[in-house]
């Protein structure tokens, strides 16, 4: 009869080793991980709360605490930490502090800039002064700082008091500039007057017409002096020299009215007449009355005589409807009288 082996089956088994049961294991890892992890946010919490306190107590301080020295510390009262504060806080403290202090430096620099400033803009040597007191008012407040922020200090005022003193230049200049061309330009009206009454004079000869030309000449070479020197720009300067040629035109206008006005033969019709023959550009000046050919003469031949022919043209018309009502008025008064010597006449007889 044949015997039955029974196989044996061998199965791989760790000897001596009690395994334990992970799932445990697995849980107390995550338990200690969750209790560092809580541990950690306290952590930061804590230091996140100091950093704030730090940061809030340092942006309550004032400004007198900036600016005051302590006199047990020698330092800015602001920078004593106060005691209860750990090292979070007070780098918070600190930090804030010493930005507020250089902001706090800039603003009372700009603050007595501006009073310095104000103080000498009109002055003759403004820029110098303010250089001078605002220069040494960088110097004193670098000096009672601490020395770690004598530079920044030094950098501010430096830059505050060059772009200061260069707008002082600027407006000291532009005021110069402005106070010479009120200068020039009231120069040219006067200028003008005297050309216009020179040339108005019924006695004009030849000392005359020499002083009405070193007037002008003197007068255009100042409008050239200050149009080189960008005191007056081209169109300003333009405008100068036509108030001086027009003055010559004045004057001559002026001399011819003072010669109708003394005349006994010349009236309204006379003006019309001349104006007629100054826009025709001469054409029929042998008709005009023989005193004032040779000043229409001297406006024709003018080398500016076009630019101001409209010009001649409105004051004869506005010169010659005044002189018309002048003589209707006088008419108008004769025939009053005579209408009343008529009836005196008339109740007599």
């Amino acid at each position: 009869m044949a015997v039955i082996r029974q196989q044996r089956q061998n199965v791989a088994r760790n000897i001596g080793v009690i395994r334990a049961d992970t799932g445990e294991a697995a849980a107390w890892r995550s338990v200690g991980q969750l209790a560092d992890n809580m541990i950690q946010d306290t952590f930061s919490e804590l230091k996140r709360q100091a950093k704030q306190r730090g940061i809030e107590t340092a942006q309550a301080a004032s400004a007198a605490d900036l600016r005051a020295i302590d006199p047990i510390t020698g330092n800015i009262r602001a920078f004593n930490i106060p005691d209860n504060f750990g090292t979070v806080a007070q780098e918070a403290y600190k930090s804030v502090i010493e930005d507020r202090y250089i902001a706090q430096t800039e603003q009372d620099f700009k603050t007595k800039a501006r009073e310095f400033a104000l103080l000498h803009r009109y002055d003759n040597d403004g820029p110098a002064l303010f250089e001078t007191k605002f220069g040494q008012f960088i110097e004193s407040t670098a000096k009672n700082a601490p020395d770690r922020f004598a530079p920044a200090i030094e950098k501010i005022g430096s830059s505050l008091l060059a772009s200061n003193k260069l707008s002082l230049l600027s407006d000291k200049i532009d005021r110069e500039r402005e106070e010479t061309k009120a200068f020039t330009t009231i120069g040219t009206d006067e200028g003008a007057r005297t050309i216009s009454q020179l040339y108005s004079s019924l006695n004009f000869n030849d000392q005359t017409q020499f002083d009405a030309d070193l007037t002008m000449e003197m007068k255009l070479s100042q409008i050239e002096k200050a149009e080189n020197l960008n005191i007056l720009n081209s169109i300003e300067a333009e405008q100068q020299r036509l108030i001086l040629s027009r003055s010559v035109f004045t004057g001559i206008e002026q001399r011819i009215i003072s010669r109708i006005q003394a005349s006994n033969t010349m009236d309204s019709i006379d003006v019309v007449q001349i104006n007629q023959v100054i826009q025709a550009n001469g054409v029929g000046i042998e008709g005009l009355d023989e005193s004032v050919q040779d000043d229409v003469r001297e406006i024709l031949n003018h080398p500016e005589f076009n630019v101001h022919k409209d010009s001649l043209k409105s004051s004869l018309t506005s010169f010659q409807s005044t002189l018309s009502r002048e003589e209707t008025n006088q008419r108008t008064i004769e025939s009053d009288n005579e209408a009343r010597i008529r009836k005196e006449t008339t109740d007599r007889f």
